[in-house]
């Protein structure tokens, strides 16, 4: 299950790096929201095997990949919301 979200999170970050030659500070701030997330993500890998109550914070990391998920998918919907030319916003 991990890898699934694992690969569906890369093939969107990849997507959303599309606009870092056009837009560098909204990328910037996409990125960063991310790897704040990876972060914490990675700190509860390390903590898994020290952990008696590993089915927790198996947990937490599912929903820490969800949550990595919703952002990259709501920063592509933004994404394409700015992206689009200006007379199709009035239309």
């Amino acid at each position: 299950m991990a890898f699934r979200y694992a690969s569906l999170i890369e093939t969107k970050r990849a997507e959303i790096k599309s606009i870092e030659g056009s837009n560098p500070q909204l990328y910037k701030e996409f990125a960063g929201e991310i790897q704040r997330l990876e972060v914490d993500y990675q700190n509860l890998r390390s903590e898994l095997s020290q952990t008696p109550n590993q089915e927790e914070i198996v947990e937490a990391m599912i929903q820490n990949l969800q949550m990595q998920l919703d952002i990259l998918n709501r920063q592509l919907q933004i994404i394409q919301k700015i992206s689009k030319p200006s007379h199709e916003k009035t239309i």
